[in-house]
């Protein structure tokens, strides 16, 4: 889980999505599930928190454990800024 205050902070993440391509599922407003390398999927939340904050979390180990962002926050929070933008309301 981080907090997504600016593009730059998912920089890497989205380099490494760019490469990898992976499949992006939209299963409810704001909760998408992603593809991993091998296959595995992930589920990734984007939200706000109670104080405004935007929030991502995903159940990988970088997402859970270390608290960065991996490619599959990047890809889900790519659809997500798209989705909302095409509804008129980023998160």
């Amino acid at each position: 889980m981080f907090v997504f205050s600016t593009w730059a902070i998912i920089r890497n993440a989205a380099k490494t999505a760019d490469k990898v391509k992976p499949a992006v599922t939209v299963e409810a407003p704001g909760i998408y599930r992603v593809a991993g390398r091998n296959g595995t999927e992930f589920v990734v939340a984007c939200y706000k928190s109670e104080t405004g904050e935007r929030i991502v979390d995903c159940g990988c180990v970088a997402g859970q454990k270390l608290h960065v962002p991996c490619f599959h926050s990047a890809a889900a929070v790519r659809t997500h800024v798209s989705l909302k933008t095409w509804n008129q309301q980023v998160f």
